[in-house]
């Protein structure tokens, strides 16, 4: 089973102004050369890479998302050790 490889970047102006989020495939970032956004104008506010999986509405889960799970809310995290997403 193979997943799409997507990520969810974060960016904004460097003055402060313009938060700006996209949903960017790898593919996306190949065909770009690898260059997302201007580092002279911009800073990366956050970056999360998705799991693959999505959650009882269909939504899309990234790593750093809080999820509710038998009444407990818990932190999507990916564990190096065993090569998988956990919460």
């Amino acid at each position: 089973m193979s997943r799409e490889i997507k990520f969810e970047i974060c960016t904004r102006r460097k003055d402060g102004s313009d938060l700006f989020i996209e949903v960017v495939t790898l593919d996306d970032l190949i065909n770009r050369n690898g260059c997302y956004y201007s580092p002279s104008i911009q800073e990366i506010v956050y970056k999360r890479e998705f799991t693959g999986l999505k959650d009882k509405n269909g939504v899309d889960i990234y790593n750093g998302d809080k999820l509710l799970f038998n009444g407990h809310i818990s932190t999507v995290v990916y564990n190096v050790g065993n090569a998988r997403f956990e919460a």
